[in-house]
């Protein structure tokens, strides 16, 4: 999770990584706006790149590239199984 002020220092000191971070959700704590971002395929170790995309991270992405069917396929599959 970060904010935009370490996002943005994020951003200037890891370009390379943050490039590649895909938006999960934003959440607003405390009155700030709060990003959940995934950065797992830049971040380069072999543990982070053994990772599997949750139905929720998945139906994120279909939403984001205008297919709202598979969208709802994923999210069908988070809501019944929590993961």
């Amino acid at each position: 999770m970060i904010d935009e002020g370490n996002e943005s220092r994020a951003r200037q000191d890891y370009p390379e990584v943050m490039s590649q971070a895909h938006l999960l959700a934003t959440y607003n704590i405390r009155g700030y706006d709060v990003k959940l971002l995934r950065v797992a395929p830049a971040a380069g170790s072999q543990h982070a790149l053994r990772y599997q995309p949750t139905n929720f991270e998945w139906a994120r992405y279909w939403l984001e590239a205008q297919n709202p069917d598979s969208a709802l396929y994923y999210l069908d599959r988070f809501l019944a199984r929590g993961i």
